[in-house]
């Protein structure tokens, strides 16, 4: 899985360097594009690399993080914090939290709150202010299950395999909108760190929805 990320990654870096060595050749040729535009197109693209490393450590980082660092964990305080923390931070949206309350899990807090919230950076990069959002942390068989979703409305022929997001570069990544292109491949790897799994799904909502499935190893 990390060597798949890596390659992924690897792609994510040559794209903005090898479009800042293009500009950069162009300036040296005096052509007819404008040093601003020169500037700003160099500008977006180091950017755009700084975040593309930023994502490959964090992954990295999650792959050193030893199994004994895990511990109990108040689950339902820490994400009803985090929930209402992104509620007042997207006043323009109508944000549904539904938390069941006294869960606990043995896990790494830095882990579940970077899954999180790259979960919620999708829906602040592609689902429009006036979308609903609707949050929920609750418990399933033997496991704890984290849904994210919005009411869209999905892009036309939008993947729903989340192969599609962890595994190849594509429309349905994030890099035209800000992002490093690599969400999915930092929360697919803090997921199998836990010991969980990521589903992704057509909301009833209209959207895009996420559910993370934690495993129930606290009594």
């Amino acid at each position: 899985m990390l060597l798949e990320f890596m390659a992924d990654a690897s792609h994510e870096l040559r794209t903005p360097l090898t479009i800042m060595k293009g500009y950069i050749s162009l300036a040296n040729k005096n052509s007819q594009i404008s040093d601003s535009e020169i500037i700003e197109k160099l500008k977006n693209e180091s950017v755009r690399l700084e975040k593309n490393i930023e994502s490959l450590l964090t992954v990295l980082e999650f792959e050193s993080i030893p199994e004994n660092v895990l511990e109990p964990i108040d689950l339902s305080n820490l994400l009803k914090h985090e929930f209402d923390e992104f509620a007042k931070r997207e006043l323009s949206r109508e944000v549904r939290v539904e938390i069941t309350e006294k869960l606990r899990i043995i896990a790494s807090e830095e882990l579940i709150l970077k899954l999180v919230r790259n979960a919620l950076l999708n829906i602040t990069r592609h689902a429009s202010d006036s979308k609903i959002v609707s949050l929920k942390l609750f418990s399933s068989a033997n496991e704890i299950v984290i849904a994210i979703e919005d009411s869209g409305p999905l892009r036309e022929q939008q993947s729903l395999i989340l192969e599609d997001y962890i595994r190849r570069f594509n429309n349905n990544r994030a890099a035209e909108k800000g992002g490093s292109g690599l969400g999915f491949s930092i929360m697919h790897s803090a997921v199998r760190k836990l010991s969980g799994r990521l589903e992704i799904f057509s909301s009833d909502l209209g959207g895009f929805g996420l559910k993370i499935y934690l495993p129930t190893n606290i009594d």
